[in-house]
C-alpha cells in the first residue's frame, strides 16, 4: 500500500466534490447546479484565504479521502499562538475502514508539528474516534430558547444601531479586542466578519459608545408556522459584548420584541449565562429529578490536542500557572504521537514554567494526552480529573496545589466554525 497525503490539485476538484457529497449527504450535492456552486465556493474561499488548504490521501493516483487544514492564531493565555485546525474530513465510501481517516489525521498533526505549533483543534463527528487519537474535550455549548419578555428590560437602547456594510471595520475591531481577552478564541479577519454581517439573511445590531463599537449581535429569523408568517423565532448567530452595558442594551432590544418573536434562540459557552434571567426555562417544561426545571440543552464540540508537551510549556512560559512554586514530573501517555509519550520535568517558579533536565520532581502526575490537553486549556479542573480517576498523583498531598496551578478563571471559548 503506497499512500501519500498531498494538496489536492484543482484538476481533481470534480472528484473531490463527488467524494465530499457522498460523505456528507446533508450538503445535498446532487444536482449540476449544486455541485458547480459548491466547487466554485471552495475555489473562491481557498483563493481568498492563504491560511487554508485542502489535502487528500492518494493511492496509485486515486483520491481516497480529504481534509481541509487551517492556520489559526489562537489566544492562549493572552498571547496569539499558531494552532492547527482541521475540517471537512471525508473518506470515499468504498474505502471506509481502511485507515484513510487515520492517515489524514496523522498527516494533519505532523503538518503542524513541522510548522512549530503546539496545539491543534477540531470539531468531532464522533468524540471517541478523536479521543483515541489524543484529542481532549473542550467547553460544552448550551442552547437556550428564551421568550423575549424574559430578557432583562434594562435601561434602554440609546446606544444601539443597525449595522451597515461600512461598519464592518468597527465590528472586526470589536471582535479582535474581545478575542484578546478570552482564552481559546481565534483571530478572524475583517473579510470573515463581513461575510457574517453582510449575509442577506442576517441582521446586525451594534452598541456604540464614545465613538467605539463595544458589542454586536448578528441574528436571523425562522418562521415557526408556515401558516402564520407573523410569528418567528429570532436566531442569534453571534453575540459579542465587551461591557455589561452593551449586554444590557442588547437584552433590552430582545425584551422589546415580544409582539412578534416567539423565542430567542442562542448558543453560548458561558456556563453562568442563566443567572441573567429570572426565568431561564425553555418551552419543554420538563422536570429532572428531584425538581430541576429544564433550561437548556448541551453538546460537546471543539476538541484540543497538545502536539508537543515540551513545546507547549515553552510557548506559554509567559503565563503564570496559579502563582504556584513546585517541580512537577509529568508522565504523559500518547500512543498516537510516540515522540510525545514519556516523562518531562517542569519547574514552576511562582507560576512560571521552565523545562528542566531534573529527573526528580516534588510530585509525579500521570495523565493521558487527551485529558492533559483539556486540563491545560482550562476545560476541566485537576480535581475533576482526579475525582473520575483520569489522572494519578504520586502524592495526594499536592492535589490542592496542582489544582490551583492548572485552574483558569474561565473555560476556553471557540466561536469560529471550520
Amino acid at each position: 500500500m503506497n499512500r501519500k497525503v498531498i494538496p489536492v490539485p484543482e484538476a481533481d476538484f470534480d472528484s473531490l466534490v463527488t467524494l465530499i457529497g457522498n460523505a456528507y449527504p446533508g450538503l445535498k450535492l446532487n444536482t449540476v447546479d449544486s455541485i458547480r456552486s459548491f466547487k466554485e465556493r471552495m475555489l473562491k474561499t481557498l483563493a481568498d484565504d492563504s491560511g487554508s488548504r485542502i489535502y487528500g490521501v492518494y493511492e496509485e493516483e486515486q483520491l481516497l479521502g480529504t481534509m481541509r487544514l487551517y492556520d489559526f492564531q489562537m489566544n492562549l493565555f493572552g498571547v496569539s499562538l499558531l494552532a492547527g485546525g482541521v475540517g471537512m474530513v471525508a473518506v470515499d465510501m468504498l474505502h471506509k475502514k481502511e485507515k484513510v481517516a487515520k492517515d489524514l489525521v496523522e498527516s494533519y498533526l505532523r503538518h503542524y508539528l513541522d510548522k512549530g505549533a503546539a496545539m491543534a483543534l477540531l470539531y468531532p463527528f464522533r468524540t471517541d474516534f478523536y479521543k483515541k487519537m489524543g484529542f481532549g474535550m473542550g467547553t460544552k455549548m448550551s442552547k437556550y430558547r428564551i421568550p423575549p419578555g424574559n430578557f432583562p428590560k434594562g435601561a434602554g437602547k440609546a446606544h444601539l444601531f443597525f449595522a451597515k456594510p461600512d461598519d464592518s471595520g468597527e465590528i472586526a475591531a470589536c471582535y479582535q479586542r474581545f478575542m484578546r481577552t478570552v482564552n481559546g478564541l481565534i483571530e478572524r479577519s475583517r473579510e470573515e466578519l463581513s461575510r457574517l454581517v453582510e449575509h442577506p439573511d442576517h441582521r446586525t445590531v451594534c452598541f456604540r459608545k464614545d465613538g467605539k463599537v463595544l458589542g454586536y449581535m448578528v441574528y436571523t429569523f425562522k418562521n415557526i408556522n408556515e401558516e402564520n408568517i407573523m410569528q418567528n423565532d429570532l436566531i442569534i448567530k453571534e453575540w459579542v459584548y465587551e461591557t455589561p452595558e452593551a449586554l444590557q442594551e442588547m437584552c433590552s432590544f430582545l425584551h422589546s420584541q415580544s409582539d412578534q418573536i416567539n423565542r430567542v434562540v442562542f448558543y453560548t459557552q458561558d456556563e453562568y449565562f442563566h443567572f441573567l434571567f429570572d426565568d431561564p426555562r425553555n418551552e419543554t417544561y420538563r422536570v429532572l429529578p428531584h425538581v430541576y426545571l429544564e433550561s437548556n440543552t448541551q453538546g460537546v464540540g471543539v476538541m484540543y490536542r497538545i502536539l508537543s508537551v515540551k513545546r507547549f510549556f515553552q510557548q506559554v512560559a509567559h503565563h503564570c500557572f496559579g502563582g504556584q512554586t513546585l517541580t512537577l514530573a509529568l508522565t504523559v501517555r500518547d500512543t498516537f504521537l510516540r515522540e510525545n509519550h514519556g516523562s518531562l520535568t517542569i519547574r514552576f517558579e511562582e507560576g512560571y514554567p521552565v523545562i528542566t533536565d531534573d529527573a526528580a520532581g516534588d510530585v509525579v502526575m500521570e495523565v493521558d494526552i487527551a485529558e492533559l490537553s483539556s486540563l491545560v486549556m482550562g476545560a476541566v479542573t485537576l480535581k475533576g480529573l482526579l475525582k473520575h480517576g483520569l489522572v494519578t498523583l504520586s502524592d495526594m498531598a499536592y492535589a490542592d496545589q496542582l489544582h490551583q496551578l492548572f485552574l483558569t478563571s474561565e473555560k476556553p471559548m471557540c466561536m469560529t466554525a471550520f
